[in-house]
């Protein structure tokens, strides 16, 4: 994967010290470290909210025939 694009955020400077000294410890840049942090969140993370979202619209769509069904029944009850 290239390394084509840039980010830039701010962040407290404990922190940053805090990744520094990982990065140092493990050999690695302090880019090189940022970036597999990064990555291993975004993997991790991928799709949940996509499928909550789609629970929530079959859950929808569920209720919506059910209040169809209820009004149709309701119409049903009025014509008697």
């Amino acid at each position: 994967m290239a390394l084509d694009a840039q980010i830039a955020f701010r962040t407290s400077s404990e922190v940053k010290a805090m990744l520094e000294d990982i990065a140092a410890s493990q050999n690695k840049r302090f880019s090189q470290l940022l970036n597999e942090i990064i990555v291993d969140y975004a993997k991790r993370h991928k799709g949940k909210d996509v499928s909550s979202m789609e629970a929530i619209l079959h859950k929808l769509e569920e209720h919506e025939q059910l209040i169809a069904q209820l009004q149709q029944a309701q119409l049903e009850m009025v014509k008697k």
